[in-house]
């Protein structure tokens, strides 16, 4: 993910290159804010996400995930010339 903005920061999770900018890994979703790119990144330790917070984050890490696995499988098939099915599905949540 070379740009200019600074040196990059490896995820620990899925150990790819993000901007040491980031928050959070582009590719899985993990909270990158801590890690060192080898420079001096300081972090406020006031910013600690709320319970509701890191359960949301955990979702939307689960949801990235499901993606992720349809997106992989999908260009496996038009790789393979295999017809693709659609699925319709609403992703926005009802107000119950």
């Amino acid at each position: 993910m070379a740009n200019d903005s600074g040196p990059e920061v490896k995820c620990p999770l899925c150990h790819r290159d993000n901007d040491s900018g980031s928050r959070f890994c582009v590719f899985c979703g993990s909270d990158i804010s801590r890690v060192s790119s080898g420079a001096d990144i300081q972090t406020n330790v006031n910013d600690q996400p709320s319970a509701s917070l890191e359960n949301e984050m955990l979702e939307l890490r689960r949801w990235l995930s499901q993606l992720t696995q349809r997106v992989v499988s999908l260009e496996s098939r038009l790789r393979d010339n295999r017809p693709i099915d659609v699925i319709e599905t609403s992703h926005v949540q009802s107000a119950e």
